[in-house]
């Protein structure tokens, strides 16, 4: 209980509430009777603050499912159309290096809009703020690399909230040599978790071979790169050679500003997260044992 009041900023009183008188959320308990809380219950807990922040009563969105509160949320912030972008309080936390606040503010940005629209409309626009201002000068790489550390722990409790079987649709996600930037590669690996993928999270900046050999290891279904600011020059070969190294049915897919337009036989650019996210679903929809041999190209 301690370290999701920690999380949420909700009273311990208010979270025994929610439990006890309205039964909005219900943690396991250990043998020795201590609430244990599921990834899952922290995304419903931080929904139900950000809800009732908002002037809703809890007792009007205790039953209610994730989906409906999510519905809810977004249509509240369509009402609000505030002037500021969602990652701006996020982005001033980062700034003066307040990890916590910024944290509790993802936390609260992923569980109210769901991996698709945090990828879209907080972690891809956050990466890009933050690198226009490392270029002017008002920012560091201190700052990006406390973004991505917040962002891929976020990404681990998604992954862990979701148990996957040994038939689901398993994708490995990276990006090549000299690629820094891993912001947009979180973000991606968040939709393909939420999409019912199981995600092999292999971080940034790996050479084709170790690439390829992780995915052989890991029977992929699909490689994920994304490329942000690596030159075409520079990535070009690398993917040739992982292209080349990889099993004919495994699909390789590539993401980011800088993904170059695709060149070879059955490459395929998606445009945003909500095309990735649709082709992962009809990914593991069609199955593991599905035919792949396709390149695609995430932007």
């Amino acid at each position: 209980m301690r370290d999701v009041v920690r999380a949420t900023g909700l009273s311990e009183h208010a979270l025994r509430a929610w439990e006890r008188r309205h039964r909005a959320i219900e943690p396991q308990r250990s043998p020795g009777g201590t609430r244990r809380y599921s990834s899952e219950d922290l995304a419903r807990i931080l929904l139900l603050k950000r809800l009732v922040d908002g002037g809703a009563r809890i007792g009007e969105l205790a039953a209610l499912p994730h989906d409906a509160l999510l519905e809810r949320a977004a249509a509240r912030e369509r009402r609000a159309a505030p002037d500021d972008p969602p990652w701006a309080p996020a982005l001033e936390a980062l700034s003066r290096f307040d990890a916590e606040a910024a944290q509790r503010l993802l936390a609260h940005e992923l569980a109210a809009r769901g991996a698709v629209g945090f990828a879209t409309h907080v972690a891809l626009p956050l990466l890009a703020e933050l690198g226009e201002r490392w270029h002017r000068g008002e920012a560091g790489p201190a700052t990006e690399h406390l973004a991505t550390a917040l962002a891929r722990h976020l990404l681990g409790d998604a992954v862990r909230a979701r148990a996957r079987g040994p038939e689901t649709t398993t994708v490995v996600c990276a990006t090549p040599q000299g690629e820094r930037h891993e912001l947009g590669l979180v973000a991606g690996a968040i939709v393909a978790d939420a999409a019912g993928a199981r995600v092999v999270f292999l971080g940034a900046d790996l050479p084709p071979g170790e690439i390829a050999r992780a995915a052989r290891a890991a029977r992929a279904d699909v490689v994920l790169l994304a490329l942000t600011a690596l030159p075409e020059a520079a990535s070009a070969p690398q993917l040739a050679t992982l292209r080349a190294a990889l099993p004919a049915r495994t699909e390789l897919w590539l993401g980011g500003p800088a993904a170059a337009a695709p060149r070879g036989p059955g490459v395929r650019i998606l445009r945003d997260f909500e095309e990735l996210d649709r082709h992962v679903r009809m990914r593991v929809r069609a199955g593991p044992a599905a035919d792949g041999g396709a390149a695609t190209s995430m932007v």
